[in-house]
């Protein structure tokens, strides 16, 4: 998976980036989320689109695609990081 290829290879900072497009709580859309991490992580957004869940209408899906990058960048936490700092 690109994403969490991608994630493995950046800094505290650009993960905390990631975590902050993902929690934020207005009209702000998953596609221009998944669009401005492909920025952070320096790979093609149609890349880290393409790999998205969808639904049956081809329509990307919120809540399941929040469920794994969330997954992702716990997996991939370093240790001693504390999310609250």
């Amino acid at each position: 998976m690109k994403f969490e290829e991608a994630v493995k290879n950046i800094d505290d900072v650009d993960r905390d980036i990631i975590w902050s497009l993902l929690k934020r709580k207005d009209s702000f859309g998953i596609k221009r989320k998944i669009v401005c991490m492909a920025r952070v992580l320096k790979v093609s957004p149609d890349e880290l689109l393409a790999e998205a869940k969808k639904g049956e209408d081809g329509r990307i899906l919120d809540k399941e695609n929040r469920h794994i990058i969330n997954e992702i960048l716990l997996k991939n936490e370093k240790i001693g990081f504390r999310q609250n700092d």
